[in-house]
């Protein structure tokens, strides 16, 4: 499994690359490119996690913990740039700086200190037993997968909005729809679900904290990097939709009242 997250990790630097030089969906791109950094940074550390690799680099334990909470927020305002909504950054971001201020006094520790929290006997190496694993992680964890919901609903209701103004001013909408990132909501919603249902199912069930399940990391890696190179591929929608806007002289549905 650590291959398949290695090669997960090189994978999404390309993609990150590709998104953030692609020239159509600009804006668009590059926050989704983000998005894959923030999830191949994760995959690396996946991998190389290790007792014997915090000792070593102390300084990067528990660096990943809250990075969940910047997946929700990342594919919301990339679907929002997509079809050019307007939208305000920072404030989606505020549970992931509250998160990461909540690790400030851990992350100001000594090496030696840092190395003592490390778990040697449970899956999850930077997981042990102190308040920020008792109560902080499996917190930011929940709350991470329910934001997620949260924006994948708000992305739904947006993406419906579009399609309505769609049908309603062009009569083809064949290159502007956007069926193929609807599916891809679908499909991110039931991972969610099921990841969600596991990591309460772990801190209920069990005496100790683990990680998400190999299996379901790893198909949330192939759906989120499918949904780059569909991005890679797409024509610039705001150009498109402003072509369809000037051979259209009335709205679809004055047309049909005319008829």
């Amino acid at each position: 499994m650590n291959t398949v997250l290695y090669l997960g990790a090189v994978q999404g630097i390309i993609l990150v690359i590709a998104l953030f030089f692609s020239r159509a969906n600009r804006k668009a791109n590059r926050i989704l490119a983000l998005f894959v950094l923030v999830l191949s940074f994760n995959c690396l550390f996946e991998a190389i996690e290790s007792t014997s690799f915090y000792k070593r680099f102390p300084i990067l334990i528990r660096i990943r913990w809250g990075n969940t909470l910047l997946f929700g927020p990342l594919i919301f305002l990339y679907v929002r740039a997509l079809i050019n909504h307007r939208f305000k950054i920072v404030l989606h971001f505020i549970p992931f700086f509250i998160a990461k201020l909540a690790l400030i006094p851990f992350y100001m520790l000594s090496a030696e200190e840092k190395i003592l929290s490390l778990n040697t006997a449970n899956t999850s190496t930077t997981v042990s037993d102190d308040w920020y694993s008792i109560y902080f992680f499996p917190i930011i964890s929940l709350f991470g997968f329910l934001q997620i919901l949260f924006y994948l609903w708000q992305i739904s209701k947006d993406l419906k909005m579009y399609d309505q103004q769609l049908f309603r001013w062009f009569s083809n909408v064949e290159n502007i729809h956007l069926n193929w990132l609807k599916h891809s909501v679908w499909g991110l919603s039931v991972l969610t679900i099921v990841s969600f249902f596991y990591l309460l199912g772990e801190l209920l069930l069990s005496s100790h904290i683990r990680h998400m399940g190999a299996y379901g990391g790893f198909a949330l890696v192939l759906l989120i990097y499918a949904i780059s190179y569909k991005a890679i591929s797409q024509p610039d929608i705001l150009s498109l939709f402003q072509n369809e806007k000037k051979t259209s002289d009335t709205p679809k549905h004055m047309n049909d009242q005319a008829n």
